[in-house]
């Protein structure tokens, strides 16, 4: 049943189920009534895709590195290049959605009300964040085509990724003096990983890019209440990255959010985009009575942004004939 996710027991006796219940890891419980089902599956999903952020490597020395690692960097250079028709492209995004979220009364309404209402306006109101902390099909969309690199969700997707990032530009400007204080900056990410991707990404000294749009928290206890859960699958393991951000680089835009989420959040920070970091411990820790690696993080140096700068500048060439 490697293809198996979960199991939800469904019986009007629960307690004469109870031993079965303890037989397969994958089974989730027993429950009597639909809802609380209703209710687990849409905290399972949310949390497969806090889990399923797109992570790319690239060696210590730049000589080895994933493809993704510059096609998201070139990606996120050109939509914030071109000069958009608004009203078009929005009326294009919502068109696109409905064509994928056919027969779902609840998300088309969502998707009518985000052609109604939407306009990526960077005022007060912060829009762009508050529809895509939602997590509608805004989220659910831009993410999953943020992982597997799919082009055409992104093109579709485009004004929407643009406005998001510049609304966090926008508050990280704001937010520099008046919540930040000092030029350190320290957040924590609790994530769960494969033990292959862990083993294959996770090196000493290397680059990760967090692909998508990435949420972490000033709290560190937050971080580790995440991954403290049971493990999703026998196959993963329970990461804490632990973050320090010089805010002197100014190449990574993030924002404290909570007060602006669609969902009130626990000191949540959001990062822009295909965030480098560079990977200075990998160590195995123990918290609460459950262990877990940590990966302490720094957030690239100007030197670093200088050598992916020509990286992405030669493939920009490769790719398109211009630098």
């Amino acid at each position: 049943m490697t293809q198996l996710y979960s199991i939800y027991g469904f019986c009007s006796k629960q307690e004469k189920n109870e031993g079965w219940t303890k037989e397969s890891s994958k089974l989730r419980g027993i429950y009597t009534t639909i809802t609380p089902i209703c209710d687990s599956i849409t905290q399972l999903a949310q949390q497969y895709d806090e889990n399923a952020v797109a992570i790319s490597a690239a060696s210590s020395s730049l000589n080895q590195i994933e493809p993704s690692f510059m096609y998201t960097q070139l990606f996120k250079e050109i939509i914030l290049e071109i000069d958009f028709d608004k009203e078009k492209e929005i009326n294009e995004l919502a068109q696109y959605a409905r064509e994928k979220y056919v027969c779902k009364e609840k998300d088309l309404k969502i998707i009518d009300e985000f052609a109604r209402e939407y306009r990526g306006d960077l005022d007060e109101s912060n829009k762009p964040i508050w529809w895509y902390t939602r997590q509608c099909f805004t989220y659910q969309m831009l993410n999953k085509a943020l992982r597997a690199l799919q082009v055409e969700t992104l093109m579709k997707m485009a004004i929407f990724i643009r406005d998001l990032h510049q609304n966090i530009e926008k508050l990280y400007s704001q937010q520099s003096n008046e919540i930040f204080h000092g030029t350190i900056v320290q957040v924590y990410r609790g994530q769960f990983m494969a033990k292959e991707d862990f083993s294959d990404k996770i090196k000493q000294g290397g680059l990760i890019s967090f692909n998508n749009f990435l949420s972490t928290s000033d709290d560190r206890n937050v971080a580790i209440r995440f991954i403290s859960k049971a493990l999703p699958e026998s196959s993963s393991i329970r990461v804490l990255f632990d973050m320090t951000v010089n805010q002197v680089i100014q190449s990574a835009p993030f924002a404290h959010i909570d007060k602006i989420s669609y969902y009130k959040t626990e000191k949540e920070i959001l990062f822009s985009m295909h965030t480098v970091f560079r990977i200075q411990h990998i160590g195995e820790i123990e918290e609460s009575r459950t262990k877990m690696w940590q990966v302490k993080l720094t957030l690239t140096s100007e030197n670093d942004d200088k050598c992916l700068h020509v990286l992405t500048k030669q493939m920009r060439k490769e790719i398109t004939g211009s630098g």
